[in-house]
């Protein structure tokens, strides 16, 4: 699994570029329209159709890995250990198939908006194909990342979800 955790940290370092490339893109936008009055060509396009998409949806695989999604857990954490450990795996199951889903229904429209050459309507060609590839990338990642929290659960015998803060007040 030392792949999959190489890939998923590529993915969200890259992101954190990515978002760094997105500050410096509105930030030369707005000084360049305040200053010389004359922003840079569709920056926002750029920021709505490539940035965005890539900053959201490639690091979902390490938010996995590392457990800091949503966790609805205030009432499991009462029951106990074997009954958290079956919610867990149902839970991680169910999402498992969901995102399996999303991946493949983003993945069939990454093909269709590269067959058509998918465009965007503007005063230019602004090709937005390449991006529908960055849904089925993170959709599949956190997929596989759900399976290797699903096996590291087996292995270990117990629920993988951080402690929080709730944890003190029960």
């Amino acid at each position: 699994m030392k792949f999959l955790e190489k890939l998923i940290n590529f993915l969200s370092h890259l992101s954190c570029l990515v978002l760094m490339i997105m500050m410096l893109h509105v930030f030369f936008d707005v000084s360049f329209k305040f200053l010389f009055n004359s922003p840079i060509v569709a920056t926002l396009s750029i920021v709505s159709y490539y940035y965005m998409v890539f900053v959201v949806f490639l690091p979902l695989g390490k938010t996995e890995i590392v457990h800091e999604h949503v966790y609805a857990d205030v009432i499991t954490r009462l029951f106990p250990e074997k009954i958290q450990f079956m919610f867990y795996i149902f839970a991680s199951l169910v999402s498992l198939i969901y995102f399996l889903c999303l991946g493949y229904q983003t993945f069939l429209d990454a093909v269709r908006a590269y067959q058509v050459s998918e465009t965007y309507m503007a005063n230019f060609v602004f090709y937005v194909w390449p991006s529908r590839w960055f849904l089925p990338i993170g959709f599949f990642t956190m997929a596989i990342a759900i399976i290797y929290n699903i096996k590291k659960a087996f292995l270990t015998k117990s629920v993988l979800y951080q402690k929080s803060d709730m944890d003190d007040l029960i």
